[in-house]
């Protein structure tokens, strides 16, 4: 279960102990009765210290709803566990981390580590200089955060942009996914490659956990070509069948583009190595410093091989 789950759980077997209402208390039990013994073992677990708390994805530590339940259960004297690829925030919010946790066991499990060991595949990242799409005149006047949004909109509509998109996506070994930041760009990425033949689907936060479990059912097996997110697919995406990653529209976190290539470095037959298109807005303000920050990361792993593709 994740951590929300469990902290939804706890919260709402609560109500059923206190809210007297018929309808809404015979709700509640249903819901809390569907594991009766998860809901007892934790609530017992939250006045014991002598269990342990185990957490994937710790970087999400300072969250309000992680923190409390990493703070209440065991009545914070648990042995507490968290993994993450990235044990660092750009928000400066890292000593929650560690006040969660503690420190980094040493040593450190890097990407090339996992490539070395066969736990993972070669990783190719191969930088795409995007067509020149005309921001300038929209954006005259614009600055700060502003500006920032009003080029981010130019790229995101920019006919040229995607053009490229279709043609990284023809060429790619499939399944591929393609990554924005924006939901509208997304549709409008999926709209344009399915019209020309592409099998894809988008999936962003609206698509509802069904819809996209039966997406993921469908790319594992073969059935599409890939699909377009936004960065919801960061984390929690878990298709280990992905050949091909694009960064359409992309960002500078350091633990968004290591989430993210993690997606799909995983081994499967038939894949011997890792692609990832990312596209680079030349002399772009804001994109080409958040593209010269991505580099950055991409150097510190020696097993994730650099290629100026065109």
């Amino acid at each position: 279960m994740t951590i929300q789950t469990l902290y939804s759980r706890l919260f709402k077997r609560r109500i059923e102990e206190t809210v007297q209402d018929g309808e809404e208390k015979q709700y509640y039990k249903r819901y809390a009765d569907e594991t009766p013994h998860v809901n007892e073992m934790v609530w017992e677990a939250l006045d014991r210290n002598d269990v342990a708390f185990f957490l994937d994805e710790a970087h999400h530590a300072p969250a309000e709803t992680v923190w409390k339940m990493s703070q209440r259960i065991g009545c914070g004297a648990a042995l507490r566990i968290g993994a993450t690829a990235t044990p660092e925030r750009e928000d400066g919010h890292d000593l929650k981390i560690f006040a969660a946790f503690g420190d980094v066991v040493p040593p450190a499990v890097t990407s090339s580590d996992l490539i070395r060991w066969g736990f993972a595949v070669p990783v190719e990242i191969r930088i795409v200089t995007a067509p020149r799409c005309n921001y300038e005149q929209k954006c005259r006047g614009t600055s700060g955060a502003s500006e920032y949004a009003c080029i981010r909109k130019a790229l995101a509509e920019c006919e040229e942009r995607y053009r490229l998109a279709i043609e990284l996506a023809r060429m790619a070994d499939k399944p591929f996914l393609v990554i924005t930041q924006l939901v509208e760009h997304a549709k409008l990425v999926g709209k344009m490659m399915k019209a020309v033949g592409l099998n894809v689907e988008v999936v962003t936060g609206v698509v509802k956990g069904e819809t996209r479990y039966n997406i993921y059912g469908k790319l594992r097996r073969g059935e599409l070509d890939g699909i377009i997110a936004t960065q919801l697919a960061d984390e929690g995406l878990d298709i280990k069948e992905l050949k091909t990653s694009i960064f359409l529209l992309s960002g500078k976190s350091c633990t968004r583009i290591r989430q993210r290539v993690g997606r799909f470095i995983r081994p499967v037959p038939g894949k011997s190595i890792a692609v990832v298109y990312d596209i680079y807005d030349r002399d772009v303000p804001f994109f080409d410093d958040h593209f010269q920050q991505r580099l950055e990361i991409y150097k510190t792993e020696p097993e994730w091989r650099i290629v100026w593709w065109r």
